[in-house]
């Protein structure tokens, strides 16, 4: 009996541990986003605004097309048209999910036209190439 305790205890604690641990990642990107995103002054591009959401989501078929209205929720008066490639399905098929869902997303440049999305408070990425940006 007293083993059968220690091992619920601990199970419990390494469960507890690896909770904590997943809270404390997901908080470091998050502060690492808004820090990477405060060194602009004033934001010319959506990919530069600390938060936004995707407003409209449109997969091209046959493509690894998706267009986006993306808005910028403390001021929705900026809004931007995003034709991204995404080139795998998975990706596709989050970023309509976010959509539907209003997430909170963040962005994180890569390399020049390479962005990773990232839903706020997770670890789900997208990685997708910004091929343009019309803002509206």
């Amino acid at each position: 009996m007293a083993v059968l305790v220690a091992l619920v205890v601990a199970t419990l604690v390494g469960c507890g541990l690896g909770w904590t641990t997943h809270l404390i990642r997901v908080g470091l990107l998050d502060a690492r986003d808004l820090v990477e995103k405060t060194a602009f002054g004033r934001p010319r591009s959506a990919m530069q605004w600390p938060e936004l959401r995707l407003e409209t989501v449109v997969v091209l078929p046959d493509e690894d097309m998706v267009l986006t209205e993306a808005v910028w929720p403390a001021h929705p008066s900026n809004a931007s048209l995003l034709l991204l490639r995404v080139t795998d399905a998975a990706g596709k098929r989050r970023l309509v999910k976010w959509s539907a869902s209003h997430a909170s997303i963040t962005t994180s440049t890569a390399t020049d036209s390479w962005v990773e999305l990232r839903r706020r408070r997770t670890v789900d990425r997208v990685r997708a190439e910004v091929v343009s940006e019309a803002p509206r």
